[in-house]
């Protein structure tokens, strides 16, 4: 236990490689590459990212997007890797708009200026209705 104080703690994982992206870490401002994994939750049944870090003055790895890649971090830095398989997994693009299969089941949520109009006319007619009253 005292060596991960040391040496900091070591972990070995496989993953599938997703992207790099250029970070600096705001506790110390350090430059880094993060190389971000998918792995598959089996608890919450969805894929999770997974950053390790990669020193930026080292060239980067081939990884690929889809890569299997076995990699042993040490305080979540890359020390060694090894890609077991190339293009393993297709990534798909996710989109956040909403599709609508015909355009004709496509309604909008807000109120047109004309319904607006109506509403207001008949409130109109219910006050003076009730003023007469």
């Amino acid at each position: 236990m005292l060596g991960y104080v040391c040496e900091g703690l070591k972990a070995e994982e496989k993953n599938y490689f997703y992207c790099f992206r250029e970070k600096t870490l705001q506790k110390d401002n350090i430059d880094v590459i993060g190389c971000v994994f998918e792995t598959w939750s089996r608890k919450k049944q969805e894929w999770l990212e997974r950053e390790a870090y990669f020193d930026p003055e080292k060239p980067l790895p081939p990884f690929d997007s889809g890569d299997l890649v076995q990699y042993i971090t040490q305080s979540n830095f890359i020390v060694q890797y090894e890609i077991i398989e190339k293009n393993a997994l297709e990534f798909e693009e996710e989109d956040d708009e909403e599709y609508y299969e015909d355009e004709d089941d496509y309604e909008p949520e807000t109120e047109t200026a004309d319904e607006t109009d109506e509403t207001d006319e008949t409130d109109e007619n219910e006050q003076q209705e009730q003023g007469a009253n």
